[in-house]
């Protein structure tokens, strides 16, 4: 017994120590976590704030996300909750029979962010605005109607947020809005839930956020079919070949939720279906587009080469309106969506397309719709002033040198591209919103009520006028324009 109670004792000091010798001298090589987080640096001696306590805090988490083997015991942690309570660390993620699934999916299928039908007519009425202006153009617009996946399997929504359901949602009160409107779209809701019984493998894997790579070449091979008889644009077709069943060489997104859990084993039981792709061409120019979307619109190159195979490489895909994320030579060097210009890009494409999640409905087109609903009615107002210093400064110019070629743009075109994004603007209707308030902030004011007055007389204009006058004056003023 005296034995036993030595050998625990040193095994408890050794445990102690282990995490100490680990951060000081790395012996184990430890796998990294995934998923997006920031770990504590190790804080600067302050005397200041030391005497405050925030130095002692700041240190304090430095420790605990460095202390040696933090990694193994998070994942022990995870792995733990999830096999004895069923508890996934993934934030705002729920399971039920064996699915994950996003909490803000589920609330967008309940309605739970419904935006109201005024507010999505408004957004319709843009869109139809924009899809008219580029028919004229002799060019197309078409927008993908994305269900996510509690929209496909609302069976494994958990009861307790039944009881909260709306009667309306997002994603119907625009389905119908599209077609009141005649917009030119793929209502994948409607066709992947008559094709649920019918695909050889699961729509969204159990353990996904996103479409699986099965769903996506059926989804792509819907698409490129669309475009080629409703545009009579030559897309090459998709044929899908004998594929393979897998349990576990999940590919791509396929595993993306319970990857970023961080648990020691693999959990996937479902078994996907993987089919082999062959692409079909005549040889002929392939159509270039203009896009913008969210992470299911990455799945088009993630599982398959169906971006670079079916479109021409002219063609671009904005990452949430932010971020040039295809092709890949403008991901290298950074470039952002609004250093483009709106206008070359239409020109330069054959079709624009907006892709969007039931989640994202709310974001109302990331504001690729606002920016091209105000390019085709000259909807916005810039301060030219801050323009043409924007384009003198050194900064923009070296960042032109860099992209301008890759781009395909004229150094000077990318000069004033660049300059454009940075220069602030405001759409017509804000701006007259804002020049009303200045002329209720004038008219309570009877000093300035007085000089405008005698402005108006001197000017030899009538009191709206000047009051106009002064209105817009303060208001881009107050906008620095």
């Amino acid at each position: 017994m005296k034995y036993i109670k030595k050998g625990l004792y040193l095994l408890l000091i050794l445990l102690l120590i282990l995490p100490l010798t680990q951060l000081l001298f790395p012996f184990v090589e430890l796998k990294d976590l995934d998923g997006h987080f920031e770990l504590a640096s190790k804080p600067t001696y302050d005397l200041s704030k030391f005497k405050t306590g925030e130095y002692q805090e700041e240190f304090e988490s430095y420790l605990k996300d460095s202390i040696g083997f933090h990694n193994f015991f998070i994942r022990l942690n995870n792995q733990l909750n999830y096999s004895l309570f069923n508890k996934s660390n993934a934030s705002g993620i729920v399971e039920k029979n064996k699915m994950l699934i996003p909490e803000s999916y589920i609330r967008s299928t309940l309605g739970l962010d419904f935006k109201g039908e005024k507010k999505l007519r408004e957004y319709v009425s843009r869109i139809k605005v924009v899809q008219d202006s580029l028919q004229k153009m002799g060019k197309h617009f078409i927008y993908l109607h994305i269900p996510g996946k509690a929209s496909i399997y609302p069976e494994n929504i958990p009861d307790k947020f039944l009881e909260k359901k709306n009667d309306e949602n997002n994603y119907n009160t625009l389905l119908h809005l599209l077609t009141e409107y005649q917009i030119h779209h793929i209502d994948f809701y409607t066709y992947l839930l008559l094709k649920k019984s019918q695909l050889e493998s699961q729509i969204f894997a159990n353990n996904s956020v996103h479409w699986s790579g099965n769903t996506v070449s059926v989804v792509a091979d819907t698409l490129t079919n669309y475009i080629r008889s409703q545009f009579k644009l030559n897309t090459p077709s998709i044929k899908r070949l004998q594929g393979i069943k897998t349990v576990k060489d999940y590919r791509y997104t396929d595993y993306d939720i319970a990857k970023s859990m961080n648990l020691f084993w693999n959990i996937a039981e479902d078994t996907l279906y993987y089919p082999k792709i062959e692409f079909i061409s005549n040889n002929a120019a392939k159509p270039s587009f203009l896009a913008c979307g969210d992470s299911f619109f990455q799945s088009f190159n993630g599982f398959y080469p169906i971006l670079d195979s079916v479109f021409s490489s002219e063609s671009k895909f904005y990452y949430y309106n932010r971020l040039v994320d295809w092709p890949k030579k403008y991901k290298k060097v950074g470039i952002k969506a609004n250093e483009l210009n709106i206008e070359i890009e239409i020109n330069r494409t054959d079709i624009v397309i907006l892709e969007s999640t039931d989640e994202n409905i709310p974001l109302f087109g990331f504001g690729f719709i606002d920016d091209l609903y105000n390019h085709f009615t000259n909807n916005s107002i810039t301060d030219s002033k801050s323009l043409k210093k924007f384009a003198e400064l050194e900064k923009v110019k070296n960042r032109a040198k860099t992209i301008h070629k890759i781009a395909g743009y004229s150094y000077e075109d990318m000069i004033y591209s660049i300059a454009s994004s940075k220069t602030k603007s405001i759409s017509k209707e804000e701006f007259e919103k804002l020049v009303e308030q200045k002329k209720l902030s004038i008219l309570k004011t009877p000093k300035w009520v007085a000089r405008v007055k005698k402005q108006a007389i001197e000017r030899n204009i009538t009191f709206e006028e000047n009051l106009r006058l002064n209105a817009e004056y303060s208001a881009k003023k107050s906008l620095n324009l």
